[in-house]
């Protein structure tokens, strides 16, 4: 949305120097042109070409910039086309040769993947959501930077700090669900301090991990197995994004074959599911 974007090109204009936008094209045609004088935008789209500052960037091929923009910019801003760790994993190869020391990153992705943001490029999520019409998942913004900015709501998107619910998502996922945290400063923390902090409350509680021996009831197995082969399902069609992306970019028998093998992999899959149904599961 417009305000989404303002908001990218407020943080990009108040930092004051060199900024490259990768895969963000509609943010840098959106900056100031005093501001848009010394960025770079680095597309797969050629479209853009005719800019000045447009430089052809294929993110399968992370390293292969130009070397005069290695270690050249103060900020760098990423939005991927997919959110896999696959995909995550190349960029930020490509953040890290552009980046000064000491620059700031934003980047976007889905809230899930916090733990992996943080481990490949050191970057936490904001209080501020974007607002990206027609996308299926809601996603968050990343910085490694404190932002008076980026710490308010955006109010397209939320009425109320959302980080807790989400943390706290994650807490009962992992079976930690009614552990009392205690006097915690919950609006200042993050998801994963929220599930250490549950989990030490849990310990000093004399509370146990321990595997139940308790047979389960038939249908809490059969609501099992079903959901385990949802998500194999789910992993198979996230895999098929990346393959296929490639073989449209660049056509060729290797692209064409691994779009191939994903694709019977994940019919296989889809067709087990099925017969595992069955008319008598069905009900």
């Amino acid at each position: 949305s417009q305000p989404t974007i303002d908001a990218f090109v407020e943080e990009i204009s108040a930092c004051g120097g060199t900024a490259a936008l990768v895969s963000t094209p509609s943010v840098y045609f959106s900056l100031p042109q005093e501001v848009k004088a010394r960025c770079k935008v680095l597309d797969f789209d050629r479209q853009w070409e005719w800019d000045a500052g447009f430089v052809f960037y294929d993110f399968n091929k992370p390293i292969d910039v130009p070397a005069d923009l290695h270690c050249s910019f103060d900020y760098v801003l990423i939005d991927p086309p997919f959110i896999t760790r696959e995909v995550w994993t190349l960029y930020a190869e490509t953040a890290k040769l552009l980046m000064k020391d000491g620059g700031r990153l934003l980047c976007t992705t889905i809230f899930e993947n916090a733990a992996m943001m943080k481990e490949l490029l050191a970057v936490t999520p904001t209080l501020f959501r974007p607002s990206i019409p027609n996308l299926v998942y809601q996603y968050s913004i990343y910085t490694n930077y404190r932002s008076e900015r980026l710490e308010k709501l955006n109010p397209e998107i939320d009425e109320c700090d959302w980080r807790n619910l989400e943390a706290k998502k994650d807490t009962f996922a992992n079976g930690l669900d009614g552990v009392v945290v205690g006097n915690l400063d919950k609006q200042a923390l993050d998801p994963e301090a929220l599930v250490q902090a549950a989990l030490e409350a849990q310990l000093a509680s004399g509370a146990q991990c321990v595997e139940s021996t308790d047979e389960v009831s038939p249908e809490v197995a059969l609501l099992t197995e079903l959901r385990d082969r949802l998500g194999s399902t789910k992993r198979n069609c996230e895999s098929l994004r990346v393959p296929l992306q490639q073989a449209v970019r660049r056509p060729s028998s290797t692209s064409a074959t691994t779009c191939s093998k994903s694709l019977e992999s994940t019919h296989t899959q889809a067709a087990a599911s099925k017969d595992w149904l069955g008319p008598d599961k069905e009900d």
